[in-house]
């Protein structure tokens, strides 16, 4: 059993207007309050990545998506670390793959992200309405962390979907697919397993580093 980690958003993130959020809704029938409710969307510095050349590189590597990111982002805080806490969230739009780093105070945009394959471009951002929480720096250790959820799977495994508009998703598979996608086959690089144990112990550019693994809930 995966470790849980109580993660307080409005403490990790900061915070801003995003008025698009009520595109097609009727105000007028809206306080103010309630209008900055709907629009008060957690902030960051987004970058984006083509998902075409994050599926060459982690097929040439051997590697599935979820792989590639988490070691990337492992080795970048391991070797560039800032005592402050970061939420990291996924999501996927326009033909890309976007992490936007959050923290409370200030700004936090780690240079070593440039150099993730497929690069395209960064900037200030909201987090995107379907993006999900991927990754948690406390300020020694990157968690790559998953829902809390109740989820029955036949095989006692579960699977990180990466392959949709949703951001990422968390569920069963078929019994048949779980060695394929604990083999990294091509076929399935968006597809991963969520391991059973806390901490990983991984190879990353030629350094040994420690992946810690956690469930997350809403302090």
């Amino acid at each position: 059993m995966l470790p849980l980690l109580q993660l307080n958003f409005g403490e990790l993130c900061r915070t801003g207007l995003d008025f698009s959020r009520v595109d097609g809704t009727d105000t007028d029938a809206l306080s103010d309050a309630q209008i900055e409710a709907a629009c008060r969307v957690c902030t960051g510095e987004s970058y984006a990545y083509r998902e075409e050349q994050l599926r060459e590189e982690a097929v040439e590597t051997g590697q599935n998506l979820d792989q590639l990111l988490s070691r990337e982002l492992l080795h970048g805080f391991t070797f560039n670390p800032v005592k402050r806490r970061s939420l990291i969230w996924f999501g996927r739009r326009f033909g890309c793959v976007i992490l936007t780093v959050c923290v409370a105070k200030g700004q936090l945009s780690p240079e070593w992200l440039y150099s993730v394959p497929g690069y395209l471009e960064s900037g200030s951002d909201f987090v995107g309405r379907a993006d999900r929480p991927y990754a948690y720096w406390d300020g020694h250790n990157l968690h790559r962390i998953y829902p809390n959820v109740q989820i029955k799977s036949p095989t006692g495994i579960l699977i990180c979907d990466f392959g949709n508009a949703f951001g990422w998703s968390l569920g069963e598979t078929e019994p048949e697919n779980v060695p394929a996608i604990l083999a990294n086959a091509p076929e399935y690089w968006e597809y991963s397993c969520v391991p059973s144990v806390h901490e990983e112990i991984v190879a990353v550019k030629g350094t040994r580093c420690v992946l810690l693994h956690s469930l997350y809930g809403k302090a």
